[in-house]
């Protein structure tokens, strides 16, 4: 731990998410490592965090000097974290217009004054044993919050040798799943444990490896997953022989699927939209998964992803895990969101786009190796934690 001369205040982080303030912590409560910084709605401001500081009678009426510490991104591959062992690097700091840093965080008195950004102190004077400020984190200039940023607060006891650092935060984004399916084609239970697997940077067996991390939160729970509607049989999936029907399934049938049954009224918290579908098998068909991606138009600046869909056929699926392939489907669901989440690339089509071949975007290695090791490439991770604006419609917020 980093202390200068440890002074008898402790910085205890309760940081508020989307709601009034909670009930006062006490002294030994272990502080979250979390800001969340998508938006789900106009009202909600995840950028923001209180912080609380348990001070002794002794320190009243004294000033505490502050200061917003940005330390080095602990990944170290060198695509997400160009600077190497230095600090300074949040936001997406990618070549020539990718370049793209995060403003530096703020500090206010106020939830208010750190939701609107006014009024910025730089210290604050201990009037009790309980002493709080705000934290604001800011986007890129694009507008872009960016996952796997970090955070330390440094407090300076005005006239006193005593310094003391918090730990390090993080921000992180939530993923936000309507799910819809056809009729006996849920996804199995394994299928959300490997999702979150995947997206917490840990592998099967709790590994983790900061530089295969994309902070982004996914969980088996009402708040990250809508369970909405069963597709009933009005919707199907036409004859595979026939090559006019794969035609009309590619151009029709998804956009059905989607206009009929996505909640286009609350799209702003479920941005991700996974349909579990029955299976086309037949040879050059997606027979595992397919992410449908709209058309870009180039004249649009900040097109909308609400027409996206994410399809995975489950009963193909099902198929090969009877075989012995065990998690199969799960695996195939992170990686459509993967597709999704940041228009990652298939590596069997363009290898340029990853670092590794051992990457969930590269089918071509193998089921057994796949399921071995399901996480992504630093290269895969460094779009994913960057500026999906660059690659497509971005998922975790609208204009």
């Amino acid at each position: 731990m980093r202390l200068i001369k440890y002074f008898s205040f402790i910085f205890i982080f309760y940081l508020i998410i989307g709601c009034d303030e909670g009930g006062a912590p006490s002294a030994g409560i272990v502080h979250p490592d979390t800001l969340y910084v998508d938006i789900i709605s106009t009202i909600d401001a995840l950028h923001t965090g209180e912080i609380i500081l348990f001070v002794t009678e002794e320190q009243l009426g004294k000033w505490i000097d502050l200061e917003v510490i940005d330390p080095d991104d602990p990944a170290d591959a060198l695509i997400i974290d160009p600077n190497g062992d230095y600090g300074d690097d949040n936001g997406y700091l990618g070549g020539e217009d990718e370049y793209l840093p995060a403003d530096e965080a703020t500090l206010h008195s106020s939830r208010e004054d750190a939701y609107y950004g006014e009024f910025p102190i730089e210290e604050i004077k201990i009037t009790g044993g309980r002493v709080s400020f705000w934290i604001r984190v800011y986007p890129d200039k694009e507008g872009t919050y960016h996952p796997g940023d970090n955070y330390e607060i440094k407090g300076e006891l005005r006239g006193e040798d005593a310094t003391a650092y918090t730990p390090t935060f993080y921000t992180w984004k939530k993923m936000r799943i309507e799910y819809d399916y056809f009729t006996g084609c849920e996804l199995p239970d394994t299928s959300w444990w490997v999702i979150e697997k995947v997206y917490s940077g840990e592998d099967l067996i709790g590994n983790y490896d900061p530089s295969r991390n994309p902070y982004v939160e996914f969980k088996n729970d009402k708040e990250h997953l809508l369970k909405d509607n069963e597709i009933s049989e009005d919707i199907y999936l036409p004859d595979p022989s026939v090559p006019a029907n794969i035609a009309t399934w590619y151009n029709n049938v998804r956009e059905k699927i989607r206009n009929t049954y996505r909640d286009y009224w609350d799209t702003g918290r479920w941005p991700f939209y996974l349909v579990a579908a029955d299976s086309i098998d037949t040879t050059g068909c997606a027979i595992l998964g397919h992410a449908y991606w709209p058309f870009r138009d180039p004249n649009v600046a900040y097109p909308d992803s609400t027409n996206m869909v994410s399809l995975i056929y489950v009963k193909k699926c099902e198929e090969w895990e009877d075989l012995g392939y065990t998690g199969l489907t799960g695996v195939v669901t992170a990686h459509e969101l993967g597709h999704f989440i940041a228009y990652l690339k298939d590596y069997n089509i363009e290898p340029w786009e990853h670092s590794s071949q051992s990457c969930l975007m590269n089918t071509q290695q193998g089921f057994n190796n796949l399921l071995a090791d399901p996480r992504f490439c630093s290269k895969c991770i460094y779009h994913i934690r960057g500026n999906p604006r660059k690659r497509g419609p971005l998922v975790f917020k609208r204009r």
